[in-house]
């Protein structure tokens, strides 16, 4: 059977990620920081190891108000969708379904604002919605928003047959690993069924000396 490690945790803050992360998580902050958020959100990473590679799943951790206590209690937490052979790849995804959500819950409050045609889904929701553009003037911004939607359809189905891809990689990797391990055993069987080789002289006139089996 595949064999899979104890999740590795691997904590990290979005305040300098932007070169090796790319915008998501700056992204995301400023959204939280413009309602009151004072914490930024922080990244859990689970590496789960296969046999010769790894699978990265990270969950975002989103803050609310601090606690009397000083602390900051955990308001939402979103993870990847898929693992992912990369911790990077992994940020990324988990970044994007909590900026989903956020567009979602603060639906009213970035009415107007430069976050308005973000695309929002609900909780346990799959497919993403967008304030409709009908009274909008701006054709380029119009096309846009219609570019951006045909986008996240399109991620959402690769998303979905990776996971499908992986369970099945996952699954043949068990069963490559079951069938090693009945050959190694049937292996070990037949050689120690196998008849010993003893020696003996050859008749006058040949050779050198004939095997013969031992009963």
């Amino acid at each position: 059977m595949a064999s899979y490690d104890l999740p590795c945790e691997v904590k990290h803050s979005c305040a300098l990620w932007e070169k090796e992360y790319g915008s998501l998580p700056m992204l995301l902050w400023n959204i939280l920081r413009e309602h009151g958020h004072q914490k930024m959100p922080e990244y859990v990473g689970h590496k789960f190891k296969m046999d010769d590679r790894a699978e990265w799943s990270v969950d975002v951790r989103i803050f609310h108000a601090m606690m009397d206590n000083g602390e900051f209690q955990v308001a939402q937490i979103h993870q990847s969708p898929v693992r992912r052979s990369t911790f990077v790849a992994a940020v990324r995804d988990a970044t994007l379904q909590a900026i989903y959500r956020v567009a979602k819950d603060y639906e009213m409050e970035l009415m107007g604002s430069q976050y308005h045609y973000f695309p929002s889904r609900g909780l346990d929701s799959y497919e993403a919605e967008v304030n409709p553009t009908k009274y909008e003037a701006n054709p380029k911004l119009v096309q846009q928003v219609r570019l951006t939607l045909a986008m996240d359809d399109m991620v959402h189905s690769f998303q979905q047959e990776l996971k499908e891809t992986r369970a099945r990689l996952r699954q043949a990797e068990s069963t490559i690993a079951s069938l090693k391990e009945d050959l190694a055993g049937e292996a070990s069987a037949v050689g120690t069924s196998l008849p010993r080789k003893r020696s003996r002289a050859g008749p006058v006139g040949s050779d050198g000396a004939s095997e013969v089996p031992e009963a």
